[in-house]
C-alpha cells in the first residue's frame, strides 16, 4: 500500500511540475538570440530571382522615453559583415507581450503570448505602411525544442483599406517570433509585395534552436541566384567597387570580366541593363530621379550587388 501510494505521490508531483513548465513564459528579447532568415524573390524577372539570408540580432540597450529597448541590428549582405539598424525592442515579460518602435515612430505591439482562442490583439500592418491591423488568435497548442515546451499560437491577421479587407494566417512561437519573420508577425510581405520571408533557424549564443523542417533547406545560411537552368550557387564578387561622380555611374573590377551590369528601382524593376568587358566601366544614369536604386553586376558565377543613391 505504501508503494502505491508514494507512486502515485510522484505521479501527481510530475505533473504538477510539466503544468508549471508550461505556464513559464520564455522570453523573447534577450542577448544572444539570432534570427536567420529567408529571403525569397520570385516575382523579379528569372535572372534576378534569388533565396538570400537576412541575419538578425540584438544590439546595445538604450533609454527612450524612460523605457528600455535593445537595438535591432540586421545584416543583409553575402558577407553579414554589414549591419544594418532596425528599429529598437523591448519585452514586458510579466505581460508577456513584445514591442516594435521604428526610428521616430511611436512603439506598438508586436507579439502578445498571454492571449487565449478568440482574443483580438490591435497592431500595425508593418514598419512602412503603420496600417491598423485586427490579429484573431484561432489556435494555441504547443512544441518541446531547445528542451523546453513553447506556446505555439496561430493567428489570423485582418487588414481593411479604402478597396478591400486582405487577411493572412501566421505561427507565433513562444520565445522566437513568427515563422514568417521575426518583425512581420501581422502580414509577411514587403510593402512592394515581392519580398517574402521565412524563418531559417533560429539560435542562441550560436547554439541552434530552432529550425522549421518544412523549408526544406539544411543549411541556416543561402546566398544564391536564379539562371535559366534554375537555381544555383553563386560567388560574390571581391574586388568590386561602384562610385556616382555627377551624373556617371562608375564601375572598377579587381580583373578583366565579361560582365551583366544593371539597375533596379525599390520594387525591383530593371531601369537600365548593359553590358560590358574588361575593369573599368561607366554610364550615364542622368535619367534617373533622385532616390535609392540597386545595382547589380554578374560575372559568369560571380556576384556583386549594392545599394545606389541618386542625388
Amino acid at each position: 500500500m505504501k508503494t502505491k501510494i508514494l507512486l502515485f505521490m510522484l505521479f501527481l508531483f510530475t505533473g504538477i511540475k510539466t503544468i508549471v513548465a508550461e505556464d513559464t513564459y520564455i522570453p523573447m528579447i534577450v542577448p544572444g538570440n539570432q534570427w536567420n532568415e529567408l529571403a525569397e524573390n520570385i516575382s523579379l524577372p528569372p535572372e534576378y530571382q534569388y533565396e538570400r539570408t537576412y541575419i538578425t540580432i540584438l544590439g546595445n540597450d538604450t533609454i527612450i522615453d524612460e523605457l528600455t529597448y535593445y537595438k535591432l541590428l540586421t545584416a543583409k549582405d553575402a558577407s553579414s559583415n554589414v549591419w544594418e539598424s532596425n528599429g529598437y525592442i523591448r519585452e514586458d515579460a510579466v505581460n508577456q507581450k513584445v514591442y516594435y518602435k521604428p526610428e521616430n515612430h511611436p512603439e506598438w505591439l508586436l507579439y502578445d503570448f498571454d492571449v487565449q482562442v478568440g482574443d483580438i490583439i490591435q497592431s500595425y500592418e508593418n514598419q512602412y505602411s503603420f496600417q491598423e491591423v485586427s490579429i484573431t488568435v484561432r489556435a494555441i497548442d504547443y512544441i518541446s525544442t531547445g528542451d523546453k515546451l513553447r506556446k505555439k499560437i496561430t493567428v489570423r491577421s485582418t487588414c481593411f483599406d479604402e478597396d478591400a479587407t486582405y487577411f493572412e494566417d501566421h505561427v507565433w512561437i513562444e520565445g522566437i517570433g513568427c515563422m514568417d519573420g521575426f518583425l512581420r508577425s501581422t502580414f509577411a510581405l514587403n510593402p512592394d509585395g515581392r519580398e517574402q520571408l521565412s524563418l531559417l533557424c533560429f539560435s542562441q549564443n550560436e547554439e541552434l534552436i530552432y529550425k522549421p523542417a518544412e523549408i526544406g533547406i539544411e543549411d541556416c545560411f543561402v546566398w544564391r541566384y536564379q539562371n535559366q537552368t534554375g537555381i544555383r550557387d553563386r560567388q560574390v564578387m571581391s574586388g568590386c567597387s561602384i562610385r556616382i561622380i555627377d551624373n556617371t555611374l562608375f564601375l572598377s573590377l579587381e580583373q578583366d570580366a565579361t560582365f551583366e551590369i544593371a539597375i533596379l528601382d525599390a520594387e525591383g524593376k530593371i531601369l537600365l541593363k548593359e553590358n560590358g568587358r574588361g575593369n573599368q566601366f561607366q554610364t550615364n544614369i542622368n535619367r534617373l530621379y533622385s532616390g535609392v536604386y540597386l545595382v547589380n553586376v554578374q560575372a559568369g558565377n560571380q556576384v556583386f550587388n549594392c545599394k545606389i543613391i541618386k542625388k
